[in-house]
């Protein structure tokens, strides 16, 4: 957690989830509790996202074609 802290800043916590998050540019960062023994850090980057639904976007145009 410090060294999330130390990276990104001061994250904002979510009380109704139980949650602390952290926003960036081209990143947004989800720490949570799993368990005792547990942690889950849940991760997106935008730029890779974006690039995931262009891709799936052309190989639906590409599958159209064969018709």
């Amino acid at each position: 957690m410090k060294g999330l802290v130390k990276s990104f800043g001061e994250p904002k916590y979510i009380l109704t989830t139980d949650t602390y998050n952290w926003l960036a540019e081209n990143l947004s960062l989800t720490f949570k509790n799993h368990s005792k023994n547990e942690i889950k850090l849940t991760y997106r980057c935008y730029p890779v996202l974006k690039m995931m639904l262009a891709d799936k976007n052309k190989k639906v145009d590409d599958i159209a074609e064969d018709f």
